[in-house]
């Protein structure tokens, strides 16, 4: 009986955690205005509630680049992390995709989009200096084929690195 039941906890953890996520390299959305040389910013965060991590690695990321946070500053980098609803080319072939991994118990991995877009604002009172928009995209497979990869890209620190490599391109931009 103690067999069966560890035999059936590593299941059902490997089905919930057979995860790995495809980081697609962000895509540069819109810019506008010209970068405010380095200094001291009152950063502000915005949608960031389930992704503290993301924002700490942003924080370290600025400092690292030269970017001083002062809460009194005049200036202000505002980051902003919006969510999108993901856009599949063939929908019906993505729900097909979620029956087969249903009927197979998890042996044919199910592919999920995750979509999100993030603005870098820079403005002052007297307006936005510059604003650059970025659209970053995780392709996730979720099945037992994707075990052995699953502790190399997790999709977390997939989607850390993408949030990292959008804060690369804005200093690009220069």
């Amino acid at each position: 009986m103690k067999l069966k039941s560890r035999l059936l906890w590593i299941i059902c953890v490997s089905l919930l955690f057979g995860c790995a996520a495809f980081v697609n390299s962000p895509e540069t959305r819109e810019k506008s205005g010209s970068i405010p040389p380095k200094g001291k910013f009152r950063i502000e965060f915005t949608g960031f509630e389930y992704y503290k991590n993301e924002m700490q690695l942003l924080r370290i990321g600025l400092w690292k680049k030269g970017y001083e946070e002062d809460p009194r500053s005049d200036s202000v980098l505002e980051i902003v992390l919006e969510e999108l609803q993901p856009e599949y080319a063939y929908p019906m072939i993505h729900r097909l995709n979620f029956f087969l991994t249903l009927f197979t118990l998890g042996i044919a991995p199910y592919h999920v989009r995750s979509d999100h877009r993030i603005v870098y604002r820079f403005f002052t009172e007297n307006g936005i200096l510059h604003e650059s928009i970025y659209d970053l995209s995780l392709d996730q497979w979720r099945g037992w084929l994707t075990i052995p990869i699953m502790p190399v890209f997790w999709p977390s620190s997939s989607f850390e690195k993408s949030v990292l490599h959008s804060l690369d391109l804005l200093e690009e931009n220069r």
